[in-house]
């Protein structure tokens, strides 16, 4: 069955298989290892808990593991990731196992797909879409949460929480669910003061060192995002937000609006406009959209390894592209 609320399933799984799937392996990775701390604990004992890596299992063996009993009477866990069609015929059996919990990963899969079909069909089954919200649907997807929660808040707060709140609808809920426990209506204070991220503040300002041409600074800010956990890949989709947002400026103003309205019409959080206005200055409508598509090609690249190490990869770009904004 099809889970309409991911954040409070995953906090609470009651369902003996779960499917998770979708095109960000990133976030199917998170979830999966948040649901096996939360059902084996963080060091899974090995007589609880089995990995079956993807290219490593059949259909029979996911079976096979799922299907064993622990000595210790605990709840057994089995999680395989990047599984296919073949295991659809197997998916009732595995429901019907008692004191199991199957976690299965899969990319991609239309609604047409077998495995995608079963797994909804089923009612012991939860199936969990996994995909980052897009820049359209961001806005949408807060205010829908604020409503759910009786938040209220202003709209320089409202633009503030925007600024703030990644494009994971997971994490846009655990933050919404704190703002829920102040008093409505909420300020931009109260927005910093419970939602300010380090860990995203330290991309943001990545992002803007290498698009203003700070060179020195796009090295130290990438050794310190990459020395504090941040992967790479992370750090480029919030370079690539950033480009998108330089775009969507620009062409406000080719269809004439004038510069300050553009600027205001994004909303950008007040304590990065300066450095967002001077990206903006450094910045064409054409070179713009060549950057777009190198990110667009890098983030495949980084997907699929490259052939060269994933760091190396992310820094070279985001000094490549320091260099050409400081021409």
């Amino acid at each position: 069955m099809k889970i309409r609320d991911p954040s409070s399933f995953l906090s609470r799984p009651d369902k003996p298989v779960i499917l998770l799937y979708g095109h960000d392996e990133d976030l199917i990775t998170t979830r999966a290892r948040g649901l096996v701390t939360r059902l084996a604990g963080a060091q899974p004992d090995p007589f609880v808990y089995t990995h079956l890596a993807a290219d490593t299992h059949t259909p029979n063996e996911i079976l096979t593991q799922a299907a064993q009993i622990p000595l210790t009477g605990e709840t057994r866990v089995v999680r395989a990731d990047k599984v296919g069609a073949d295991l659809a015929p197997l998916i009732d059996h595995l429901a019907c196992l008692q004191g199991t919990t199957v976690i299965l990963t899969a990319g991609a899969l239309a609604p047409s797909a077998k495995l995608r079909k079963t797994c909804e069909a089923h009612d012991a089954v939860a199936v969990i879409p996994c995909y980052r919200l897009t820049a359209q649907n961001h806005r949408t997807m807060v205010r829908r949460r604020l409503a759910a929660h009786r938040v209220t808040l202003d709209e320089d707060a409202l633009a503030s929480l925007l600024a703030l709140l990644p494009m994971e609808m997971g994490l846009i809920e655990r933050e919404i669910e704190k703002l829920a426990l102040l008093e409505s209506p909420l300020s931009q204070e109260d927005i910093l003061a419970v939602v300010a991220d380090p860990a995203g503040q330290a991309m943001d300002e990545l992002a803007l060192a290498a698009l203003t041409g700070d060179i020195a600074a796009t090295r130290r800010g990438y050794a310190a995002c990459r020395d504090g956990g941040m992967p790479p890949p992370a750090m480029i989709e919030v370079l690539t937000r950033y480009v998108e947002r330089l775009r969507r400026v620009l062409a406000r103003q080719t269809s004439g609006m004038s510069a300050q309205a553009a600027l205001a019409a994004e909303r950008v959080f007040f304590a990065r406009l300066p450095l967002f206005t001077r990206a903006l200055e450094s910045w064409s409508a054409h070179d713009l959209i060549r950057v777009s598509r190198f990110l667009e090609y890098l983030a495949g690249e980084l997907r699929r390894g490259g052939g060269r190490p994933i760091d190396d990869m992310g820094q070279g770009a985001f000094t490549q592209i320091a260099m050409i904004a400081r021409r």
